[in-house]
């Protein structure tokens, strides 16, 4: 459990660092989740990762029900979540979950949610019942994308299962860094933010191992990949 909390904290301090603006055309960082049907671990231990510091509205709403959703109305069990960091003239983030039927998952989210407001092109701007609590929302085909920018999900893919690049049929959670895709300068900009401002929380939930050999990856790899698996 340990491995699994640390592996997808480490993939949530990164997505906070994502930008607010437009829509990329290249994959920076991929976070996998195995749909809850090949899942092999319990869903309800990421739970606490959605309460980390700093964790968009968007992420932190996506992994509670990730966590807690498994056998809700609305959503479809058979295939993956998903989340990006993307670039293209700055960095921004979505977040991707499979449904079979919007309405009921409004209605199985009603008590978490005051308002729901229509902006045109299957797109709505949803407000939480907390202060402060709000993302945008897109159904497109079978997937409700979610994001902190509306113009993010005005170009979105329409398989982004694609995205992970089968990472789902090998682990329950794994986190994909596409370094070829990632300017130096633009890495930097993602290092000096995380350090700054996600560092020391990172630390806490991160061996230094870990830590080390990513570090190394980061340096010396076009791609590099963290996955974990609960084995029976």
């Amino acid at each position: 459990m340990k491995k699994y909390v640390s592996l997808v904290m480490t993939a949530c301090l990164l997505f906070v660092t994502a930008g607010r603006v437009l829509a990329a055309e290249k994959p920076l960082v991929v976070l996998s989740l195995a749909g809850h049907d090949n899942l092999r671990c319990d869903p309800g231990e990421i739970s606490p990762i959605g309460k980390a510091n700093e964790m968009p509205t968007w992420l932190s709403s996506m992994l509670k029900l990730f966590a807690e959703g498994k056998g809700a109305s609305g959503l479809d069990s058979s295939r993956p979540w998903g989340a990006v960091i993307q670039l293209g003239d700055d960095l921004s983030a979505f977040g991707f979950v499979p449904i079979t039927d919007l309405e009921s998952l409004s209605w199985e989210l009603s008590p978490y949610i005051k308002e729901t407001i229509e902006l045109g092109n299957s797109t709505y701007h949803v407000i939480g019942v907390e202060s402060g609590q709000e993302l945008y929302a897109k159904e497109y085909g079978q997937w409700l994308f979610v994001s902190d920018c509306q113009r993010t999900l005005d170009s979105i893919p329409a398989d982004p299962a694609r995205l992970l690049g089968g990472l789902n049929r090998q682990y329950d959670v794994a986190l994909r860094f596409e370094l070829k895709n990632i300017p130096s300068e633009e890495g930097q900009k993602i290092i000096a933010l995380l350090d700054k401002t996600l560092g020391p929380v990172l630390r806490q939930h991160v061996s230094e191992a870990t830590m080390d050999i990513l570090g190394h990856a980061l340096n010396v790899l076009d791609q590099a990949t963290l996955g974990w698996s609960e084995h029976h």
